[in-house]
Formats: structure tokens, sequence, C-alpha cells
């Protein structure tokens, strides 16, 4: 960084130098410097040499997320959740040695945490009762019956002045009574829920999955009859989701040999480079730019925008290729937002993965795309590769170094 800031003080200096007047003693142009720094600012097509997509990373079942979705009449994507199992019986008391048994249970609170959603009023989450065998084989065709109004448990209406940007205010939740699981008892404590969202206008809405920082939850009210005073007394416990996805029918495959990055599985794109040593091994690199152009409109909920980053590698394995990530102090990961439905020009900032390479010898000269959060949403983009479409491109800036040449 240190580096960095010294060549564009120089730079400067050699911008205003010959037009500034110097007080005393001497003017210019005796005391500017003999010669300008040369910038160099090029677009460089051929930089990218091999590049390779892989699928796999992060299933819907293991993201931070679940994305639910809908567009005019359509529902594009569900999350369902099963939970782990509510016992028949708790302690009365917290210094209660034995468990005492469940008389009756008088009703359950159902709660998600909104992490993002499309900016419309008048939305509403739809919960529906699911059979309990759920699993990560479960489609979206088998469930998809079950998300009728002959099994409609709640619906949970969206504040107008709901913001994602709070911990507390982001939390919505619906108390429902045990009719909203007749099967409750025969399916031994366990409760599957489907959720949908609703509403006029087309949406999307973030839900924080099991993996995430707020889970979704379901409390039980119940009570218990105690052991130690003969009473019975009002108590209630909590489960989280043994298990939990986001459903969606399958995008279109890609048409030709394209780079991908995102969707659910998530996938990645990884670039090799190869340019001239006066550039990375004798230049300082003062801005270095990825530029893809997508070979057809980004995928993705109606109104999402998405993020799409560059990172750099630790070595390059292929598909296994460890990430970097923040391990470097100070590092800023190159992101650009994406929006879902576009084909606009994507550009990203990998400054921070090509500037070390003049002083590391031992690091990639590569680096991998993805969506992030991963697997989370049905964001996807489809890039031309250096076989299909407009390859990609770097647009460098930098600076030759004194006998470094061109």
């Amino acid at each position: 960084m240190g580096r960095r800031f010294v060549w564009l003080s120089l730079l400067l200096a050699a911008l205003a130098g010959c037009s500034e007047r110097l007080t005393a003693p001497g003017e210019c142009p005796e005391f500017c410097p003999p010669t300008l720094i040369d910038i160099v600012d090029t677009v460089i097509t051929g930089a990218i040499v091999r590049d390779s997509s892989y699928r796999g990373y992060v299933q819907a079942r293991g993201a931070s997320a679940l994305q639910i979705a809908r567009q005019a009449d359509t529902i594009l994507s569900r999350a369902v959740l099963r939970y782990f199992r509510f016992p028949d019986s708790l302690r009365a008391a917290t210094a209660d040695a034995e468990l005492s048994a469940v008389v009756s249970v008088d009703s359950f609170r159902v709660r998600f945490t909104v992490e993002r959603m499309t900016d419309v009023d008048g939305l509403e989450l739809a919960l529906y009762r699911l059979p309990i065998d759920m699993d990560s084989t479960t489609t979206l065709a088998e469930v998809a019956p079950f998300f009728d109004d002959s099994t409609l448990i709640a619906t949970i209406p969206i504040p107008d002045t709901l913001t994602t940007d709070s911990i507390t205010a982001d939390t919505v939740a619906v108390m429902v009574l045990p009719a909203a699981f007749p099967t409750f008892a025969a399916d031994t404590g366990v409760v599957a829920i489907g959720v949908a969202v609703r509403g006029a206008a087309d949406a999307f809405m973030d839900l924080t999955s099991a993996q995430g920082a707020m889970s979704p939850v379901v409390t039980r009210f119940v009570t218990v009859d105690s052991l130690a005073t003969g009473t019975e007394v009002e108590r209630s416990d909590a489960r989280q989701p043994l298990f939990d996805t986001f459903l969606f029918p399958p995008p279109p495959p890609p048409v030709g040999d394209v780079l991908l990055a995102g969707g659910a599985p998530s996938a990645r794109s990884l670039l090799r480079i190869d340019l001239p040593a006066a550039i990375v091994d004798s230049s300082e690199m003062v801005r270095s730019t990825l530029i893809i152009v997508p070979s057809e409109a980004t995928l993705g909920a109606p109104g999402d925008t998405f993020l799409l980053r560059a990172e750099a590698l630790s070595a390059d394995f292929g598909p296994k290729s460890p990430l970097l990530g923040s391990t470097i102090e100070g590092l800023v990961l190159g992101t650009t937002e994406v929006v879902a439905g576009t084909m606009d020009t994507i550009r990203i900032d990998v400054t921070h993965i090509m500037r070390p390479w003049r002083t590391d010898a031992s690091l990639p000269r590569s680096f991998m795309i993805r969506v992030v959060p991963e697997g989370a949403g049905l964001g996807e983009v489809r890039v031309g590769s250096t076989r299909e479409g407009s390859g990609p491109a770097l647009h460098l800036t930098y600076v030759p170094l004194v006998g470094g040449g061109n």
C-alpha cells in the first residue's frame, strides 16, 4: 500500500511540477524532473489463456439463505424446512433432576429472519404443512401438491416498514394453534413447513437458513406436569431446522462452452493469466479490471441483484483450488453488483489479485470468480469464454519501473 502512494505522489508531482512557480531559490524548469512518469493504459484481450467452469461447491441446502420468489402467477422457488423433534417431556423447573411429561400443547410460534427482499409493498409469507419425510432428494414436483389452501398453516404479512438493516426489525413471526399440525403426535413431534412469498407484484425474499446468523425457529408453548409440586406449569422449548433448502425448476442449460458463476448448486470459473514479464514483474500496477461479457441475460429472481467476486488463489489445483480470501492483511476483494435479467458488460477490480504477483512468485497467476454468498439464490451469470462468444479481457493501468521496459 505504501509503494502505491509513493507512485501516486510521484505522478502528481510530475503532472504539476512545471506549472507551479517555486518561491525561491530558482524556479521551473531548472528544478523539474528530467522525464515524466510513463503510465500505460491498455485493454488486453488475450491475457486469459485458459478458463474453465465447475459446479457443485455449495448446495442450496447448505447455503446461508433460502431464496423464495414469484413472477406473475408462477412460483419460481419455495423454501422447505424440517425441524428437530420436540420431546414429549421437559424439566418443569431448572433445578429439576427429572423430566416432566408434556400434558398439552398450547400453541406454536414460527419465526423467520428476512435478509433481503424486493422493495415492494403488500408481500406476505405463506406457510404450509409438509410431510416430514423430506430430504436432500426431495424435488419441487414432489412437494408442489402440498402448497395448497388445504395445508395452509398461516400467513405472515411483511410490514412496509420492515428493514433488513437491523437484526431485530427484520424478524417476522406468527402464532398458530396446535391444529396447524394435526399429525404432530403421529409424527413423533416433528414439524415440517413449506414457505412461499405471495403478493400482487413480482418479488423475491431471502430468509436466513439454519446455516445463517439467525436460524428459522419454531417455538412450542406447552403445559407440563410438575413432579416436584404436583401442579401443571407452562413451559416452552424451541427447535431449529434439521434440514432446510429452497427448491426451484432447473434453469435452461447454457448455450455453448461459456463460463458460469452462481446458481445452486453454485458454480465457479477459474481464469489463468499469461502476461508479459515486463507488465507483471517490472511494473507497478495502478489498476487491473477484469471485463466479462454475458452470453445471455443474467439469471435471477425478478428485481434481484447479487454480488460477483474475483478471488485470489493460494494454489492452482483446478476446481479444488483454495481461495486466498482475506488472509492477506488489508486485502480489499474485487466485488461488483450484477442485476438479474440484464446483459450489461461486467467489470471486476482485480488489482488486489495481480499486484502481489510482482513480489511473490509463489502465487499462481490465476483467479476464481464466484457469486457470494454461494448457493443462496437463483442469481447466475453466463459469460463468454476463450472458446465461445466475447472472451474475458483485462483493462490494465500500470507504471513501468525504471529499466523494466514496456
